[in-house]
């Protein structure tokens, strides 16, 4: 996870320098076991030659004896933090085993971060990797273990398939340095991170922020001692760094996630899967760094790169994925084009979502499902009232909704959505059919016109069944940022309604004339031809031709005396030429409707000519005919007066 923090440097791009990679793991879902020892005065050291070949595997913890392990853990540490101020320039690099080095470590409960120094033994010197300890809450065995999982699995099985991490230190070794990461708020706790700031010269950074190490490090906390995963998933972040140094969080996390099932690591396990599942609405690609959500944003990154690799040809697909220059949605894109694949991300996105409440793949060539690890996220909410008054919600950028609708499976179904904006929306239905012949499931794409209408109803393609969903999407066109330091994660609002009540609109007369568009007797009825007087919403837009919001929009009110809705004058002065169109709804709790003008135009013919004094009109398709009568009748008047 990559929190942002900015120090003074120079000479190099430092907004992206200090971004600092955790690994949060939630207490209340489980880490594994990690066995919390003291470790005798006179332990022997160990100088290793050959690397032994054994991975520890590690099984869950429930919640009483996780928070057994967290107190255990305050009880058996054995060193204090070192505060003292030492000189900020490099220290030479110890291979010895034995000898001891002083390290700047941040504190992570604090922000901006405060920096401290702890002194650690060197404990192993393994062929690529140093492991550093200042603690006696991880035993020699614990230690030997991670050095041997990661010298025959993480160190090979990642460098092959990531490529090699960089080396500043000059000495081609990671250093894992085990010690208390400082606390962060409840739940949570950060089992591991890697640091970049490590990446660069206390010389190329301002004097008040020398912290760097000018070291590959890997930061491990004493309760994932024996979590191989934590390691792999930092050690990824490490090679990433060297490689682009510059990456969105998400892409980030995600290849980091994967890292960990490369190894085979259950990255899907406890907090992760648990809380993706139960908050299948986060955004794939912004990550609340602080909030409580950040487990599932975990979950949203690690499904997305298991399924890429599942359905665009494999891990191959991922190594050539996060060793290109391009970031993010950009990364993606480019890597399905060089690999033959013609299929946009926003089809992506779709299926991926569709597969996460699914996870079936017996049809549609398994697009909807995976392969490798059971991911079935819950529904939202779960509605049963019909008709289903106006209901209002909201889902982020690149996240999705799932809804549920309970119905009679011999009664029609009606579906009418609606955004509050012109952003972009995904809108899916599933039907199911599970009690009755033929058992299936249907995936039917919902039109949304560029002004945010769709409509789904189940007498339009003659289908019944017995559990329908929505799957509701929003997205940003590409290159377009999805949200920005004032609005960090921008709900997009919309609602729908559920077999609404009929009713009709009636447009009226429609006039353009010198920029000024006339809207007048409007009326609206219901199903039984009552008309109302009322409405909890009664509004016009104006569209292009194509539907396209031009910005301009308002409301209508009923007008008594002439029983019906108040006749506007709106000046379009303001548009350009072109064709454009109007849209009219109205709706109440149990009712919506929409209708749209003929298409109109607005061309310089059509407005004043200030040069001439004269003034031309443009008469809307659909009633040239009031305009004919009124010249008629102004024909005959002077024909009277001679």
């Amino acid at each position: 996870m990559n929190i942002k923090s900015h120090l003074g440097v120079k000479n190099l791009v430092w907004s992206k320098l200090v971004s600092l990679s955790l690994f949060l793991l939630v207490c209340s879902t489980g880490i594994g076991h990690v066995s919390v020892l003291t470790m005798n005065a006179d332990s022997p050291l160990i100088q290793l030659s050959e690397p032994r070949v054994t991975i520890k595997q590690t099984p869950v913890l429930g919640d009483s004896e996780k928070h057994s392990v967290i107190s255990s853990k305050n009880q058996a540490l054995q060193s204090d933090k070192e505060t003292s101020l030492i000189s900020h320039s490099i220290q030479a690099t110890e291979q010895e085993v034995g000898s001891s080095r002083l390290f700047w470590v941040p504190d992570v409960s604090t922000y901006p971060y405060e920096f401290y120094q702890i002194n650690a033994t060197l404990k192993i010197n393994g062929p690529h990797n140093l492991i550093y300890s200042n603690t006696t809450a991880v035993s020699d065995s614990e230690l030997l273990d991670m050095n041997d999982s990661f010298e025959n699995l993480v160190y090979p099985t990642l460098t092959d398939f990531f490529g090699m991490p960089p080396d500043i230190d000059g000495n081609s070794k990671i250093i894992i340095l085990v010690y208390d990461i400082d606390e962060i708020p409840p739940p949570g706790f950060v089992a591991g991170f890697f640091y970049q700031l490590n990446q660069y010269l206390n010389t190329e950074l301002h004097p008040s922020n020398r912290y760097s190490n000018e070291a590959e490090i890997l930061h491990i906390d004493i309760l994932a001692a024996d979590n191989i995963d934590t390691v792999a998933h930092e050690f990824q972040h490490l090679i990433h760094f060297g490689n682009d140094d510059d990456e969105e969080t998400w892409f980030e996390e995600g290849a980091s996630m994967f890292a960990e099932y490369l190894i085979g690591g259950d990255a899907f396990s406890g907090g992760v899967g648990g809380d993706f599942r139960d908050n299948p609405d986060v955004s794939l690609t912004y990550w609340d760094q602080s909030g409580p959500l950040v487990l599932a944003n975990y979950g949203a990154s690690y499904t997305f790169f298991l399924y890429l690799a599942e359905h665009f040809g494999g891990d191959a697909f991922i190594k050539d994925l996060v060793q290109r220059s391009e970031n993010g949605i950009a990364s993606i894109e480019e890597t399905l084009i060089q690999r033959g694949y013609m299929i946009p991300f926003l089809a992506i996105f779709r299926n991926w979502s569709i597969a996460n409440f699914l996870d079936d793949t017996s049809f549609a060539e398994g697009v909807f499902g995976y392969y490798n690890d059971s991911v079935t996220v819950d529904t939202e909410y779960t509605y049963t009232a019909s008709p289903l008054p106006r209901t209002e919600n909201s889902v982020p950028y690149w996240g999705t909704d799932y809804l549920k609708f309970a119905y009679p499976i011999d009664l029609p179904f009606t579906f009418e959505f609606q955004s509050e904006s012109s952003q972009g929306f995904l809108v899916t239905m599933i039907m199911k059919n599970t009690t009755t012949t033929p058992l299936n499931t249907e995936i039917i794409p919902v039109m949304i016109s560029p002004d945010g209408f769709g409509n789904f109803s189940t007498s339009e393609i003659n289908m019944t069944a017995d559990e329908i969903y929505a799957v509701i999407s929003s997205y940003t066109e590409s290159g377009t940022p999805d949200h920005d330091n004032e609005n960090p994660a921008p709900a997009q609002d919309y609602w729908f309604i559920v077999n609404p009540q009929g009713i009709v609109i009636s447009p009226g007369t429609l006039i353009y004339l010198e920029d000024i568009l006339n809207l007048s007797n409007i009326t609206v009825t219901d199903s039984n031809g009552f008309i109302w007087i009322n409405a909890t919403g009664s509004t016009y837009e104006i569209l292009s031709s194509s539907g396209e919001s031009t910005g301009i929009s308002g409301i209508f009110v009923f007008d008594g005396e002439s029983q019906s809705w108040q006749a506007l004058n709106i000046d379009l002065g303001s548009l350009p030429e072109g064709e454009y169109k109007v849209k009219y709804m109205f709706y109440n709790d149990t009712s919506n409707g929409i209708v749209y003008s003929d298409i109109f135009s607005i061309s310089s013919s059509s407005t004043t000519n200030s040069s001439s004094g004269s003034t031309s009109t443009s008469i809307i398709p659909g009633f040239q005919a009031i305009m004919l009568i009124l010249a008629l009748g102004i024909f005959m008047s002077k024909k009277k007066r001679k």
